[in-house]
């Protein structure tokens, strides 16, 4: 399918982009990557994955380098100007859009910040994988019309089933958890896997 390399304008100058397209979109989806100080940049394979599943569902895919990372301005920001990076590249999926749905989606240190961007401009739908519970603050509400979706896998040292399934069950909005067997936290060799559950998702959703 086709894309393009697109520069949004963030909080701290350019943000690196690339918009892949469908020919008939039927909503728009952002994927936020993981952690940039850990080598995280929007090309990491479980985006890769994800974006699959989201265009092959009609949804056009927008990834981005949060800020400091490949040709993005400005430096890591300890995840606060980070949230303000997702802001600003759901503001330039909604123009794009008109009005169709948008849909969030963070993996890992992304999910940390899809989940606070999520509670200041709400999408249609929220996919937090694997999002690492005993690391980073997911404290919060989201307003009720947001869908939550969480994945991961079942051997995740870092977002381990036993504490996640919990806090999710517990949002004012129940998120549905899907876990994957056999996977931790980098889903090595779980892409078609990872796949087809976000395909699953976005049928649900």
């Amino acid at each position: 399918m086709p894309h393009t390399n697109v520069d949004l304008q963030g909080p701290t100058g350019r943000l690196e982009a690339r918009l892949d397209e469908v020919s008939a979109p039927r909503g728009t989806a952002v994927l936020c990557h993981p952690h940039p100080q850990y080598g995280g940049n929007m090309h990491d394979s479980v985006l890769t994955s994800a974006a699959a599943a989201m265009l092959a569902a009609g949804l056009n895919c927008l990834r981005f380098n949060f800020r400091g990372v490949g040709n993005s301005d400005g430096g890591h920001d300890e995840g606060n100007g980070e949230v303000e990076d997702v802001l600003a590249a759901m503001a330039f999926a909604r123009e794009q859009q008109s009005g169709d749905p948008l849909w969030l989606l963070g993996y890992s240190f992304g999910a940390r910040m899809a989940w606070a961007a999520a509670s200041q401009q709400p999408p249609h739908g929220l996919i937090l994988i694997a999002p690492p519970l005993g690391l980073m603050d997911f404290s919060g509400t989201l307003p009720p019309q947001v869908g939550v979706h969480v994945l991961l896998g079942d051997r995740d040292d870092f977002a381990p089933v036993a504490s996640v399934r919990p806090w999710a069950e517990a949002l004012q909005q129940p998120a549905a958890v899907h876990v994957l067997d056999g996977a931790d936290h980098f889903f090595h060799g779980q892409g078609e896997a990872l796949e087809d559950t976000v395909k699953a998702v976005l049928v649900s959703g």
